[in-house]
């Protein structure tokens, strides 16, 4: 399979899957409260639209793509084998378990923080102490701030209620 087809047809799948998100958030989740255009809906459906988006553009490229790239990103699939994929799959399930296991007992960031700079170091090999810092701390405190502070979310504070 190559990978001209392989991101076509997921490219497929990802627009039945927004449409179908779409569709079951627009029948399942209620509307705004007094006429107010931000309610229960709007987060689940502006992510269906997000992956809509993507989809389209991930199903456009492949069709704007050039045979010379084609030839050149063949030649690299190759060189990647099978274990090396096996072993990013299996190692980001054990990270996805780990962080199932590490959220009610550390909360929601510092388990996140732990997650996300682990993950970057040994699956992505990503080294510099500034990306990992920045992309972990980021996320954690500004999903942290975004979700539990302005949208009054609950998210876990651990064992030890950290307070945050």
């Amino acid at each position: 399979m190559t990978e001209v087809f392989r991101d076509r047809l997921l490219g497929v799948v990802l627009i039945a899957v927004s449409i179908a998100w779409l569709a079951a958030a627009r029948f399942s989740v209620p509307e705004g409260y007094s006429g107010s255009f931000f309610g229960p809906r709007a987060f689940p459906e502006a992510l269906g639209i997000m992956l809509l988006v993507l989809a389209l553009i991930l199903l456009a490229r492949t069709f704007v793509k050039r045979p010379a790239d084609i030839e050149e990103e063949e030649e690299e699939e190759s060189q990647t084998s099978i274990r090396e994929e096996v072993w990013s799959s299996a190692v980001t399930f054990g990270f996805l378990i780990a962080y199932f296991v590490a959220l009610p007992i550390l909360g929601f960031v510092i388990s996140t923080t732990v997650m996300i700079a682990g993950f970057l170091w040994f699956v992505l090999r990503k080294r510099s102490v500034f990306l990992l810092a920045g992309m972990s701390l980021g996320f954690s405190f500004g999903l942290w701030l975004l979700m539990g502070r302005l949208l009054g979310v609950y998210l876990p504070t651990g064992m030890f209620s950290w307070g945050f």
